[in-house]
């Protein structure tokens, strides 16, 4: 009776469960496998990847050891690149001092051959080479005929820079001064008498504090020391002398300062947003070459593949130098607002902002496929340690001139920036001859020729190398 009561009871508490069962299984073969695949939380199968661990778990020591190790081997690396590349850039800021007697510097002697001031001035500067005296430079005394004119003095030393500084006695200097105290010349001015002539602008790092400046110390030395000498010798001699006592009093200043170092600045570096482009926008070609590069290098994996080497050689040659003819002119375009004058050279704007435009053009193009060459050699997860080194190479040899910078640094000449940076300077200052501009190009072109020759050997090295792992 009881058994017959619940009957109606048990069976409907069993469809409610056998209900429920379906349900669930049904939701579960519902659930999609994909989404499962990548949900750590909600995924039925915790697959070995899609676990988390904190850094020191045991789980992970075999990852750990390797990042480690390659993390130790980074260090080693960049530290060795500190010491072997870095130092390159210290190497040529050290002893700069010392090497000052390699600029040449010219005496113009334009006083009487027993002229007491020209020859005290000249035996001062000349004891200073021969003595071997701290920031002497290599004074060399010249024939005062062979620049006669000042128009020839600036044309020696702005122009064809064959020497860095030139100290100019005027004419017949001491029996002026002479005349001018016994007469009493008020009119008498210790300016421009003893003329420093120098080009700031052709190394404005340099010349103000290694040449200018020593060599106003010591000409000052000298006047000082003439000065004395010969108002000693006057005044003793007119002792009594109402007369003469009468005109020095009317010329004072031939007596207590006759004479002053008067520094002549042939070039001045009067544009100091010429600092960008010649020094550190040197830097940023390189940059800008790199990421051309880097460029060029990922968006060319998936074509590259189908080329014939020829066409891959083709590619990765012209399409760089097309870029980079845009970016010089973005590089100079840039100058525009900021006033720098391209018509320094006299030449006219337009020339000179085609000239700087083109000869941007051509240290890109050789900044770049350096770069380009470099990482078919290294491969790119080496290429930051060589572009260090060759920006480090580069800028070694800008800072200062390269006379300045040691024997080890000569290495210099043939790099691209020192002609890049004298073709800016010529450009924007007018140092230099015009005709030095080719100079400076064929520096550059003959880099050009170099990479020209060069480049498919290097990009059949690199593909070689491919294939082979390829295979592997």
């Amino acid at each position: 009776m009881n058994h017959a009561a619940n009957s109606p009871s048990e069976a409907k508490k069993q469809l409610q469960s056998q209900n429920t069962d379906a349900s669930s299984t049904h939701l579960q073969n519902d659930r999609d496998p994909e989404k499962d695949a990548h949900d750590p939380i909600h995924s039925d199968d915790d697959t070995e990847s899609t676990r988390l661990y904190g850094f020191w778990a045991p789980e992970l020591a075999k990852q750990r050891k390797e990042y480690l190790i390659n993390i130790a081997r980074l260090t080693l690396l960049i530290s060795l690149l500190v010491w072997g590349v870095f130092s390159i850039y210290w190497g040529s800021l050290w002893k700069t001092y010392e090497h000052t007697g390699a600029l040449t510097a010219w005496i113009i002697n334009r006083d009487s051959s027993n002229g007491l001031i020209g020859n005290t001035i000249s035996e001062v500067l000349l004891n200073s080479t021969r003595n071997n005296e701290p920031m002497h430079l290599n004074w060399v005394v010249v024939n005062p005929n062979d620049y006669p004119t000042y128009a020839d003095v600036e044309y020696a030393i702005a122009a064809k820079e064959d020497a860095w500084i030139a100290v100019e006695i005027t004419q017949d200097l001491t029996n002026q001064l002479a005349l001018a105290r016994a007469n009493g010349d008020a009119s008498w001015s210790p300016q421009g008498k003893v003329n420093l002539y120098y080009s700031e602008a052709r190394a404005n790092t340099a010349i103000p504090g290694l040449v200018l400046s020593p060599t106003q110390r010591r000409v000052q030395q000298a006047i000082g020391e003439v000065s004395a000498m010969m108002a000693g010798e006057y005044l003793a001699s007119i002792a009594g002398n109402a007369t003469a006592l009468t005109a020095l009093a009317r010329a004072p200043q031939t007596i207590g300062s006759p004479l002053a170092a008067t520094p002549v600045n042939l070039r001045p570096w009067n544009q100091p947003v010429a600092t960008a482009p010649t020094f550190v926008g040197l830097i940023y070609i390189v940059i800008l070459s790199l990421n051309v590069t880097m460029g060029n290098f990922t968006f060319r994996q998936n074509i590259q593949k189908r080329l014939k080497f020829s066409s891959l050689v083709y590619m990765r040659f012209l399409v760089p130098i097309v870029v980079y003819l845009v970016l010089s002119f973005m590089y100079t375009m840039l100058n525009l607002p900021f006033k720098l004058d391209f018509n320094g050279w006299h030449l006219g704007f337009g020339a000179g902002f085609m000239a700087f435009v083109v000869s941007t053009w051509v240290g890109m193009i050789v900044l770049g496929l350096v770069v380009e060459c470099a990482i078919s050699i290294v491969g790119p997860q080496f290429i930051g340690f060589f572009l260090v080194l060759w920006i480090i190479a580069n800028v070694a040899v800008v800072v200062y001139p390269i006379p300045l910078t040691g024997v080890f640094f000569r290495y210099g000449y043939a790099l691209p920036f020192p002609h890049l940076k004298s073709i800016y300077t010529t450009i924007v200052f007018n140092t230099g001859k015009h005709i030095n501009i080719l100079y400076h190009f064929g520096v550059l072109w003959a880099w050009l020729v170099v990479l020209l020759v060069t480049f498919p050997v290097w990009i059949w090295l690199e593909r070689r190398r491919v294939l082979k792992a390829a295979r592997s």
